[in-house]
């Protein structure tokens, strides 16, 4: 418990110190949504239901305390009516809307946004965009709808299969690695709406892992012994 601890305290205090809004926000909503299903949906007693939902309070707790005592002024001031004013995402995703309505059904083809997207700009930025920081519309200005849908449909189907599977399973250690498994999955999604996550490699090979992981162990059994 000790070290589940640590590693939830070290993890999320380097998340809020890296100053990312979306990492900040999507940390309060994975403890929020984490506590909501582990008390509708865990089996376990109330005894136990108890100890998780003070476990989580104690840790979140001491996180924000932690944080307020080191010092999160950096971070706070990104929330700021001034710099949110000053965000070009909303220029890039309306530019990059302008390329898929150009080639709905099938896109431009995968890796091909950072060489049209200059001829779309309505106001030239000093700089070369590589991402639409939105993974859906530069997935939707590359694949087009139709390679839209079947990609984010399959994680979607995958996804949901495993939940309902697992909202019926009995055994606590499939319940519990299952559902940090689909919280994962569920704050990605999230986070792509605003960055650009799943054009890197690194992170798209560990959210198909995740992926794959908690499939296999939603529906995980335990093979019967003649023992």
């Amino acid at each position: 418990n000790l070290l589940l601890s640590l590693g939830i305290i070290i993890m999320s205090l380097a998340i809020i110190f890296s100053k990312s809004r979306s990492g900040v926000f999507l940390l309060v909503f994975i403890f929020i949504l984490f506590f909501q299903l582990t008390m509708l949906y865990f089996r376990g007693n109330i005894h136990q239901k108890k100890w998780i939902k003070n476990f989580l309070r104690v840790v979140f707790l001491f996180i924000i305390f932690i944080s307020f005592y080191i010092g999160i002024g950096a971070t706070l001031e990104r929330f700021s009516l001034d710099k949110l004013l000053q965000e070009q995402r909303p220029t890039f995703w309306a530019n990059t809307i302008g390329i898929a309505s150009e080639f709905p059904l099938f896109g431009t083809g995968l890796g091909t946004f950072p060489s049209i997207y200059p001829d779309y700009e309505a106001n030239r930025i000093p700089m070369r965009l590589f991402h639409a920081h939105n993974d859906y519309l530069e997935y939707l200005s590359e694949l087009g709808v139709v390679g839209l849908i079947l990609l984010l449909g399959g994680i979607l189907f995958m996804v949901m299969n495993s939940f309902l599977i697992w909202r019926v399973r009995r055994y606590p250690e499939v319940k519990g690695l299952a559902l940090g498994g689909i919280v994962a999955i569920i704050c990605i999604l999230i986070h792509s709406i605003t960055d650009f996550n799943l054009q890197i490699p690194a992170n798209m090979m560990l959210f198909s892992v995740v992926l794959s992981l908690t499939i296999v162990t939603a529906f995980y059994k335990r093979r019967k012994t003649n023992n």
